[in-house]
């Protein structure tokens, strides 16, 4: 039975068949969209965009009785970026296993051997995985270049089809991968366009993740992300949303680590390992975002955004915008 054919047919579907339809998709390089909708097994969605060398899946996965292990059997080698948005879903393999949550990533080349791909009964698991074929054009591309450091990463990686990072330390979503990443899902385009666009997106992606590996490896400090229990992290979260409408008002670090129960080590040190840049600069980057639609407002002065972003000083404002656009805002208003 194919996956067309198995969502169309009222038969129930069987474990074999949603193994089969799971295993087949995540192992062949074609265009796949079905979804299987069983009242004993669960409900799995499924979503596969191939391009020339990647393919871009988004999966949805809710096992209802029992843990799923479904076998995986790799064609070629390839290089995985894979990113849980839900859920705890798993990989195993001879002799290594992983399994990773909501807001993290595992980023490592998927030998072609037999594994297993492993999901927890009751629960959603939804996860968006890149997928990049060994020894291809796209990834040749980026380890022609002998003198950068990221492209001899990659390069030492896919040669010997090595980890790029421990599958037991899996890496944190942060702020700019979460953008890129909402950029792929949310892709308006349709056709060469969208081809071009989603190519460029995973090479984006592809930079930013070695060069978080980059940076952990060759760091003196420890990942501040093994300090954060899930908990920290959701309070952080929570922070961010909360600071993104509350940014005009008068903030201190210590005030905010009584408001979300975080000490100042993890409310500062979290803050920058999640988000990738401090609490402050953060609240200050939103005055700014918010002076320059004011400034575009013809009945408004530079003096009355500067007072209402409560800067101290006119001269603070205006040289705190010029450090974030590149000009004065009276230049805006100018123009």
């Amino acid at each position: 039975m194919s996956f067309y054919n198995m969502v169309q047919s009222e038969k129930p579907a069987t474990l074999l068949e949603i193994w089969e339809a799971i295993s087949t998709a995540f192992t062949h390089n074609q265009n796949e969209q079905f979804q299987i909708t069983d009242p004993r097994h669960g409900d799995f969605t499924v979503h596969i965009e191939q391009y020339a060398d990647f393919s871009v899946m988004n999966n949805i996965y809710q096992p209802r009785q029992e843990t799923l292990h479904i076998p995986i059997r790799p064609q070629v080698p390839s290089l995985l970026m894979s990113f849980c948005l839900s859920g705890k879903p798993g990989l195993s393999g001879d002799r290594w296993e992983a399994s990773y949550e909501a807001n993290q990533a595992l980023f490592n080349v998927f030998p072609a051997r037999n594994s297993t791909y492993v999901l927890p009964a009751n629960t959603q698991h939804e996860d968006l995985v890149i997928k990049l074929e060994m020894h291809t054009p796209f990834l040749e591309e980026f380890t022609s270049d002998s003198d950068d450091q990221l492209s001899n990463l990659l390069y030492k990686a896919t040669i010997h089809e090595e980890s790029l990072h421990s599958l037991q330390g899996n890496l944190t979503i942060d702020q700019t991968a979460s953008e890129i990443l909402a950029g792929i899902q949310k892709c308006p385009y349709t056709g060469k366009l969208r081809e071009v666009y989603m190519e460029s997106q995973v090479k984006l992606l592809l930079v930013h993740q070695l060069s978080v590996v980059h940076r952990l490896q060759h760091s003196n400090k420890p990942d501040t992300t093994a300090k954060l229990t899930k908990a920290d992290q959701e309070k952080l979260q929570e922070l961010k949303l909360y600071l993104e409408s509350h940014f005009l008002e008068d903030h201190s670090l210590q005030s905010l680590t009584k408001q979300f129960g975080l000490n100042l080590f993890k409310l500062k040190y979290g803050f920058k390992t999640l988000f990738n840049t401090s609490v402050m600069k953060f609240i200050d980057d939103k005055k700014l975002q918010y002076a320059h639609l004011l400034l575009q407002q013809e009945n408004v002065t530079v003096f009355q955004v500067a007072d209402t972003l409560h800067y101290g000083h006119y001269n603070n404002f205006s040289a705190a915008y010029k450090r974030k656009f590149g000009y004065s805002p009276q230049l805006l208003r100018k123009g």
